[in-house]
């Protein structure tokens, strides 16, 4: 059991269930006063990171600096994720789908980001962030009239490779 402070110095009780943290709380302080048994609620806290890095291969970040980072994009819009996360391979990104399934409570979503360069704000959210740029980023086949790429890879390393075969992707990603 822990205790902690809240900021009307009532304490309150989190206590142990299972992967969760319960938190007692009180709706207002009025209603507290008045009947502080019936207006008592309970809630769910789940440690995200902690549930995440049990499911996970790859690095899950949420601390302030990364997610500052990861809350803009080349647009002018700026959310901040609740966690950032490089998925080592295709079985990290299906168990976070999964979760985010089975936890339909906690209001999850995953956003697919490489370079961060989109101008329409695609590439933040505020849940969680899943950057490809740093295992998914292989040129895996070239031939003459298909590619085949990893969704890390950028359009700078990737048309080198093309012009080495004289072929041209004639579109112009945004992140170059």
């Amino acid at each position: 059991m822990f205790v902690t402070k809240s900021s009307h110095s009532e304490t309150r009780k989190l206590l142990n269930d299972s992967d969760y943290l319960v938190e007692r709380c009180f709706v207002t302080r009025r209603a507290r006063r008045q009947d502080p048994e019936r207006y008592l609620c309970y809630h769910k806290v789940m440690l995200l990171k902690e549930e995440l890095q049990k499911i996970v291969k790859g690095e899950i970040f949420d601390d302030s600096e990364t997610l500052t980072i990861y809350s803009k994009d080349a647009s002018f819009f700026q959310i901040q994720p609740q966690a950032v996360i490089y998925p080592e391979n295709a079985e990290d990104i299906k168990k976070l789908v999964k979760f985010a399934t089975d936890n339909p409570d906690q209001h999850l979503s995953l956003t697919v980001r490489s370079g961060g360069t989109d101008m329409s704000g695609a590439a933040i959210s505020d849940s969680l962030i899943l950057d490809m740029a740093k295992h998914f980023n292989k040129i895996l086949k070239i031939d003459q009239d298909s590619a085949t790429v990893e969704p890390g890879v950028f359009y700078r390393d990737f048309e080198p490779e093309t012009l080495k075969k004289d072929l041209l992707l004639p579109i112009y990603p945004a992140s170059r």
